[in-house]
C-alpha cells in the first residue's frame, strides 16, 4: 500500500516541500483600521482596495435612485 500511495501521490517530502501557510486575521478593529502601519501593510497585501474603510458623519449619499 505504501508503494501504491507513493506512486499515486509522490513522496511525503515532495508534498511537504510545496506546502505554504497563509494566516488571515479576522476581527479587524477600528483601531487597527486607523493605524498607519496596518493600512500600509493591508494596501500592500490587497492592492485592489483604494481604501480599507471610509468614515462619514451620516449615511453616505447615493447617486442611484431606488423605486419602492
Amino acid at each position: 500500500m505504501d508503494r501504491e500511495l507513493t506512486d499515486a501521490f509522490g513522496s511525503v517530502d515532495d508534498l511537504i516541500d510545496n506546502m505554504k501557510l497563509k494566516a488571515v486575521f479576522k476581527g479587524v478593529t477600528y483601531e487597527s483600521l486607523s493605524d498607519r502601519e496596518f493600512q500600509r501593510m493591508a494596501q500592500e497585501a490587497i492592492p485592489s482596495f483604494a481604501e480599507l474603510h471610509m468614515e462619514y458623519d451620516a449615511t453616505k449619499a447615493s447617486n442611484r435612485q431606488e423605486l419602492f
